[in-house]
C-alpha cells in the first residue's frame, strides 16, 4: 500500500460507500473538522486530493453514525482521533497501533468506542482473556458507541482491491516473523 497516494473524492466516496454528494455536503458545510485536502480545497477546475487517513476518517465516521452516533459534526470530530492519532504500543497493554489502521489481525479485533468522556481503541480477542467491556467503559464512560474499526478497514481495503491481512502485515512487518 502506497501511504503517499492521493484520490479524488468520487474515489473517496467509492471506497467508503459514502454518496458523493453526502461528502460534498459536509466538505462545504466544514462538518469534516481538522480535515485538509491536499489540493484544490474545492476550487474551481482543480479536484481535492485526499489521503488513505482521510478515506478512513470518513469510514470511521460513516460507521458511527450507522452506529447510532446522532451527529455529523461529533462523529467527524471523533473519527479523528481514530484516523489520524495513536497512543503507541504498550498502553493498557496493547500492541502496536498505527493512525488509521487497525491492530495487526494477529491480535485479534480492534474496536473504537465513543462515550462522554472520551474515545479508546481497544482489542477483542476471540479467546476471551481481555475484558474489553470494562477497559471501553472505564476509558470513556458509561454509555457509549462502539464500531468495529477492524471491519471497517477490511470493507475499505476490499473496495480499494487491497487484501487487508496483507496491508497489516507491510504496516507490522514485525508482527509476522
Amino acid at each position: 500500500m502506497d501511504l503517499s497516494a492521493k484520490y479524488t473524492l468520487s474515489y473517496v466516496s467509492e471506497f467508503t460507500d459514502i454518496p458523493a454528494a453526502t461528502l460534498q455536503n459536509w466538505l462545504k458545510r466544514n462538518v469534516v473538522v481538522g480535515h485538509r485536502s491536499d489540493a484544490g480545497g474545492g476550487s474551481q477546475g482543480k479536484h481535492r486530493l485526499f489521503t488513505f487517513f482521510s478515506i478512513m476518517q470518513f469510514a470511521i465516521m460513516k460507521a458511527l453514525l450507522d452506529a447510532g452516533m446522532g451527529s455529523a459534526s461529533e462523529a467527524a470530530k471523533r473519527a479523528i482521533e481514530f484516523a489520524h492519532f495513536s497512543e503507541g504500543e504498550g498502553v493498557d497493554g496493547l500492541p502496536e497501533r498505527n493512525p488509521s489502521f487497525p491492530f495487526h489481525h494477529s491480535h485479534g479485533d480492534t474496536l473504537f468506542a465513543v462515550g462522554p468522556e472520551d474515545t479508546a481503541v481497544e482489542l477483542w480477542t476471540y479467546d476471551g482473556n481481555r475484558d474489553t467491556y470494562g477497559k471501553l467503559r472505564s476509558r470513556v464512560g458509561k454509555g457509549f458507541v462502539v464500531i468495529d474499526a477492524s471491519d471497517v478497514f477490511n470493507r475499505v481495503c476490499a473496495r480499494m482491491n487491497l487484501h487487508p491481512f496483507e496491508v497489516l502485515d507491510q504496516i507490522y512487518p514485525n508482527c509476522t516473523k
